[in-house]
Formats: C-alpha cells, structure tokens, sequence
C-alpha cells in the first residue's frame, strides 16, 4: 500500500474514532462511572460488609466474579446476554450519529472506499467501543489459565470477537445505505386505545420512543441485582446486603428519571395550570416509579420476602424520588446531574455500610416532599418560596 493512502486511511480511521467511539463514552460516561465505583467500591469494602474474611481470603472474593464467570456456564451466558445489548447499544449510536446532518459528508467520503477497508475502519470503531468487554474477556481468559479453566474463557473471546466483527458488519451495511430509515411504531396501535392517567404518561412515551433506552436499563438493574445475589449470597442475611442491592436498583434508573424531567418539562408543563394539588402531584411521581420498578420489586419480594421488601422498596423509591426531585432545586443539565447521582451514590454507599438503610430512607423521602411542595410552582411563576 502506498505510504499516501496509507496516511489517509489512518487520518480516516481517526474521525471516526473521534466522532463515535469517544463520543459514544461521553454520552454514557454516567454508566460508566456507576460501574466503576460498584465494583471499587466492593474491592475495597468487602472486608467491612464481612469482618470474618481473613486478609488471605480477601484476593480471592475480590475475584469471585471473574472466578464464576470462567467456571458457571449459567453465568457466562447471563453476563453474555448483556454484552449483546451493550453491543446493540454501540450499534444504535452509530446510526443514530449517521443520520445527523452534520455527519453526511462520511457518506461521500467513507463510502469512497473499497468494502474492505471500511469494514476495517468499523471494525477499529468497535473494537475501541467494546474495548471494557475485551479487556475483560482477557482478564477472564488469565484467570482461567490459572485456575485452569480452559473452554469458557476460550469461548469467551470467540464470543467477544463475533461481536466486534458483527457489529462492524452492521455498520458498514447502515452506512452504505441510504439517509431514509424507515421507523415503525407498532407499539401505537396496542397504547392508542388504552387508558392513560397522568402518571403513566412518561411510561407510555418510554416504550414507544425509548425503547432500547428502557431495555438497556432494565437489563442493567436486573443484571446487577442478579449478580450480587448470586454471587454474594453469603451475606444475604446482613440487612446491608439487601439495601446495597437496592441502592444499585434505584441509581441504575438514573437515565430514565432524567428523561422523565425532560419529558414533562416539554410536554406536560401545562398541568401546573391545573387545579390539581401538590400532594396528589406528588403521589402520582411516587406510582411512576413504583411501575417503573415493577420487575425488581418482584424479584426482591421472591428474594427476601414480604416483611423485609417492604422497607427495602420504600428505600428504593426514596432514592428515586429525591434523584427526581434534585431539579426542582437546580435545574442541571446532563453532565452536572451524573456528578450529583454518583456524590449521592457515594454518600448511601458508606451511610449503608455503618446500617443507616431505613434512616437514609426516611431523610430521602422528607427531603423530596419538601423540595417538590415549596418548589413545583417556583420555575414556573419565578417566585421565591414563602
């Protein structure tokens, strides 16, 4: 290959790092971040959550994850499972990216090249998009070695590598096609004839325009809950064990209590002209979140039963209602919202630790109800509290 078209492919494969692999990390930066301080935070205070581990044990339940992933082929397909959709995810930006206006000169300037060299181009792309899941798939397959497990982490990195090619297949087949994409929303014929109260209206707007949102979502919070309580099933009896789960619930809806800020900022601003009161405002937000928790609330009640899911789940949405109600007091855009979500998640991580669940809980919800009362109407008319 001669040196010029050599050049001019790297500085090819440059833009599109540039435009979608580090763009695809700063949209989900606060995902990101979650996981990072989830599995941090557990290294560093597992002997707290259990003063019985020896010193010598400690590498080794810090461990148990990678360790179960080698060895319980029901848990490599589990964690598998969420790989696909965060490969779907990676997928769906890209498209998403490859529609806006100011992105249209790729479609002259990629597509000038031959196929080959375009899915190298991709495959580079998601090879540094999904660079989290084969560094893990690494990991994983030297933990086997050791441990002397050989076939799953060998099909892990199959596994891993079918994802990188097909996903990069997938985008070369969008970005050759045309700009039109066709959008179905069969979902409307089912909803259109429903009733809908008010407090499910953001539920409604979620499944039809959001739905991979919500997928990606719920596959998070399920997929966290599940594997701590398979994997830490030791400590299931420590009551901060079961708030922790719960904590991990709440904050992993983050993405979607923001959407539902946006939401009734742009559509449903009109209802502070209606002579509804702030208390029934406020209990419709609380049945919002309630539906929106409806899966993990079962699991949590077929995990720990009904006297202990009880405070569990008004833990749960005391959390979210105060996470929802932080913008009646500053109206914060996306980045600064994630800063305020993981000082939370930080400050109930170590309030947990020394078993503060249910006065965390009382506090949260005191605290939202006190936000929402004095401050509903203060955006809307610019007046001051009284």
């Amino acid at each position: 290959m001669p040196a010029t078209n050599l050049k001019i492919m790297m500085s090819s494969a440059n833009v599109l790092l540039k435009l979608f692999a580090r763009g695809f990390y700063k949209e989900h930066a606060g995902l990101f971040i979650f996981l990072f301080v989830t599995f941090v935070s557990y290294f560093f205070f597992i002997q707290i959550l259990n003063p019985h581990i020896e010193p010598d044990e400690i590498i080794l339940y810090n461990l148990i994850l990678g360790i179960a992933f080698i060895s319980t082929p029901i848990v490599t397909l589990f964690i598998a499972g969420i790989w696909f959709v965060y490969a779907v995810k990676s997928c769906t930006y890209i498209m998403s990216q490859l529609l806006l206006d100011s992105n249209q000169f790729l479609r002259c300037s990629l597509t000038a090249w031959p196929k080959i060299n375009q899915y190298k181009f991709w495959v580079l792309v998601q090879a540094a998009i999904l660079a989290p899941l084969i560094a893990y798939s690494v990991f994983s397959f030297i933990l086997g070695l050791i441990f002397h497990h050989y076939i799953i982490p060998i099909a892990i990195l199959t596994y891993i590598s079918l994802l990188v090619g097909l996903s990069a297949l997938t985008c070369l087949v969008v970005s050759n096609r045309s700009h039109e994409v066709l959008q179905f929303h069969m979902f409307r014929k089912v909803i259109i004839p429903l009733s809908k109260p008010q407090f499910s209206l953001f539920l409604y707007y979620v499944l039809d325009e959001m739905g991979l949102t919500f997928i990606v979502t719920k596959t998070l919070s399920l997929s966290v809950s599940v594997a701590m309580l398979m994997l830490l099933d030791n400590f299931i009896t420590d009551s901060r064990f079961s708030f922790l789960v719960v904590l991990a619930v709440s904050v992993s809806h983050a993405v979607l209590i923001f959407h539902s800020h946006a939401f009734e900022e742009k559509y449903l601003s009109i209802i502070r002209n209606l002579p509804i009161l702030r208390v029934k405002l406020f209990l419709y937000m609380v049945l919002l979140y309630m539906l929106m928790i409806l899966p993990e609330a079962v699991l949590i009640f077929v995990v720990f039963g009904f006297i202990k899911s009880v405070p569990l789940l008004f833990f749960g949405i005391s959390i979210m209602i105060l996470m929802r109600t932080i913008f009646f007091v500053h109206d914060t855009s996306g980045g600064n919202y994630i800063r305020v979500i993981f000082g939370l998640f930080v400050i109930f991580f170590i309030l947990l630790l020394f078993d503060l669940g249910m006065f965390v809980a009382i506090v949260n919800f005191s605290l939202a109800f006190l936000f929402f009362y004095r401050l509903y109407y203060v955006k809307e008319f610019k007046l001051k509290p009284r």
